[in-house]
């Protein structure tokens, strides 16, 4: 039987207008693409409301931002399930191991549909489960831990097994994706990724990996330069076209999956 939804208090919450703007809009402001096909009025509205990222996500420094932006996010849904009292869900515990078969009694994995992109078609394969495998073997060896910077750790799983996993727990779209019902809790695209339960399972499972490089390093992790955005989780927020945006991201999912990245992670020895 499939591992239970998060309380329903918390899922209120995290589909609340302010939460899926700050996450939406976080993804949206990092992105050079993203950025560049905003009208001059929405950059304009971003810019206003202090949403310029310092740094887009394939510079310097978003490895750490990445990393950084989404333990703030654990550390305020850890406070919501503490007060939700659930017992399944008494703070954020990432897969361990990952389910990697798709017939998972916990977490299975939902079957495709007839207009996906191809690229959910690829993260649902047997071929890629085998890949990232050995890419979660990599991240989590300390030969690789030991070779790298916690700001490259943070690219390498962003664009691999992060992206990878969200399109794999994709299930068919139900509701318009520019829905704050809690219904809408797509993991395809950041506006409804957080509702949804697997979001905690996958993150948690990424967090874990800022201790295996701290072991690994014998350092400290210092995430006090991460960006996570301009105002508090509960800041209103500027408004976007959000239906156009979101539904062209279903074209192109939002979080992507660089295969060179990829590539390179599954054949190093771990």
């Amino acid at each position: 039987m499939p591992y239970p939804d998060i309380p329903l208090t918390v899922k209120q919450e995290l589909a609340s207008a302010p939460m899926r703007q700050q996450h939406d809009f976080w993804h949206l402001v990092r992105s050079r693409d993203n950025w560049a096909a905003l009208s001059p009025e929405d950059q304009h509205s971003l810019n206003e409301a202090g949403w310029k990222a310092p740094r887009f996500e394939d510079e310097p420094g978003a490895g750490v931002d990445f990393l950084g932006m989404h333990r703030e996010m654990i550390a305020h849904v850890n406070h919501l399930f503490h007060l939700a009292h659930d017992a399944k869900w008494s703070k954020v515990l990432g897969w361990d191991p990952i389910p990697w078969a798709d017939d998972d009694p916990d977490w299975p994995v939902p079957p495709g549909w007839d207009d996906m992109h191809p690229a959910f078609a690829d993260a649902k394969s047997a071929a890629s489960v085998a890949t990232m495998q050995s890419v979660a073997s990599t991240l989590a060896s300390e030969a690789y831990l030991r070779s790298k910077t916690l700001d490259q750790v943070g690219s390498d799983i962003e664009f691999s097994i992060h992206g990878w996993m969200h399109l794999r727990w994709s299930a068919e779209p139900t509701v318009a994706l520019d829905s704050l019902d809690i219904a809408n809790d797509w993991l395809g695209a950041p506006f409804s990724s957080h509702v949804n339960k697997h979001f905690w399972k996958l993150h948690g499972w990424i967090d874990a990996r800022i201790a295996d490089w701290e072991r690994a390093t014998g350092t400290t992790a210092d995430l006090i330069a991460a960006w996570s955005g301009p105002a508090p989780m509960h800041a209103v927020q500027p408004h976007l076209e959000t239906q156009r945006r979101i539904s062209s991201m279903v074209v192109r999912p939002a979080f992507r999956v660089d295969e060179q990245k990829v590539q390179a992670l599954s054949a190093s020895p771990n």
